[in-house]
């Protein structure tokens, strides 16, 4: 999935007029503190892809941090939340619906 990704986002680095640089937990170098990680990078994030699967829905640490951080600064209009569901799930369930 995130081979798909890379190449699905490597026309917009081409064209040089937006900055794209992805980011996934994947990039945390082994013995750096993980969740330091993540927070800073979602307050760096223009935009967020929320790649949703059922693992993502059933992960306390996803679905109650991660989640709710990118979801409350997409209201405050800091960043862009952009859900794309991978796998079937009840999305409409949960509180992923954007407005």
């Amino acid at each position: 999935m995130q081979k798909n990704l890379h190449q699905a986002l490597k026309p917009l680095r081409r064209t040089k007029k937006l900055k794209v640089q992805e980011w996934y937990d994947g990039c945390i170098r082994p013995g750096c503190e993980w969740e330091p990680n993540i927070i800073e990078n979602l307050k760096l994030a223009d935009v967020i892809l929320l790649l949703l699967t059922p693992a993502f829905i059933d992960s306390p640490y996803c679905y109650e941090k991660e989640l709710e951080s990118a979801l409350q600064r997409h209201r405050q209009g800091i960043v862009r939340v952009i859900p794309v569901l991978l796998r079937d799930i009840a999305w409409r369930d949960h509180n992923i619906a954007i407005r």
